[in-house]
């Protein structure tokens, strides 16, 4: 009988620490300067947002972190004739109650769904709380939620609501995160090798197609890049080498297919395809 109960509050222990999130604010929002995160956000069938947030300055207070935070914006073209948008923000981030549980996603529909727990470490090392709700046989398309709030990172979740016709969705997807002084990592949490695939992968080279005759190259990391344009016939008609953080190529090119060509000192390179109008 003693050995009964002993597990029944054993099983109660467990189920609590697996019903709630076990990440902190500090657990969880605790960045370090040269921090980045990459991201994407969709409303319904909208065009995406992609993000990259840099932390550039930190104060620690009294339980307090304060953050300068850059964020670089690029907006996908919403029709074929229409231009992305880009910018570049820069804002103030506080983070207060460190000993607090980080926000999450509280389930408030009940009748037809239950909100299910979980929590696991990544590839990374990271915990990861995961939360979703299932839903019972009887229901005509109800609330779906599904949210991920990782150590370190935040919260990164994929949500769809409602029932047709009035149908929205909206999804944030974590593409990329680096902490300083850790290996890389991308979204699904896995370390990235050190590859010309991986180092030249969140290099984004914009707009595509190019309708102002101006060429921007992301280049979060300052990687020193020799950078070649050729034509589809294999002449060289641009040759730079740059390592700003976003670089701005200045030249008219008539219509047609063009291959921008990007190479680091260690000899590896990525070829990109882009469309002048």
């Amino acid at each position: 009988m003693k050995r009964f109960y002993f597990l029944a509050i054993l099983s109660i222990c467990f189920f609590r620490f697996f019903s709630q999130s076990v990440l902190t604010n500090g657990l969880v929002y605790n960045y370090s300067v040269g921090d980045t995160i990459k991201y994407y956000t969709q409303y319904n069938a909208g065009p995406s947002v992609s993000y990259t947030m840099t932390f550039i300055q930190k104060v620690v207070k009294t339980d307090t972190l304060l953050y300068q935070i850059k964020e670089q914006y690029y907006q996908w073209p919403s029709c074929m004739t229409c231009s992305a948008t880009t910018g570049v923000n820069t804002y103030s981030y506080q983070v207060t109650d460190l000993n607090a549980n980080a926000a999450h996603f509280t389930l408030t529909n009940t009748v037809c769904t239950t909100q299910y727990d979980s929590s696991y470490t990544n590839g990374c090392g990271q915990t990861v709380n995961f939360r979703q709700n299932n839903w019972g046989p009887t229901c005509f398309e109800p609330d779906m939620y599904k949210s991920y709030l990782i150590e370190g990172v935040g919260l990164f979740y994929q949500y769809i609501y409602g029932q047709d016709p009035s149908h929205y969705t909206n999804t944030k997807t974590l593409t990329y995160y680096h902490k300083f002084g850790q290996t890389p990592c991308d979204g699904n949490g896995m370390p990235m090798g050190i590859n010309s695939a991986n180092i030249l992968k969140y290099i984004s080279v914009y707009p595509n197609p190019v309708t102002h005759q101006i060429i921007h190259i992301n280049n979060d990391d300052k990687l020193k890049l020799l950078i070649s344009i050729s034509s589809i016939d294999g002449k060289v008609l641009y040759e730079a080498t740059s390592d700003n953080e976003l670089i701005e190529i200045h030249k008219e090119f008539d219509s047609g297919i063009y291959f921008i060509k990007l190479q680091n000192q260690l000899g590896e390179s990525s070829i990109k395809k882009f469309v002048v109008e």
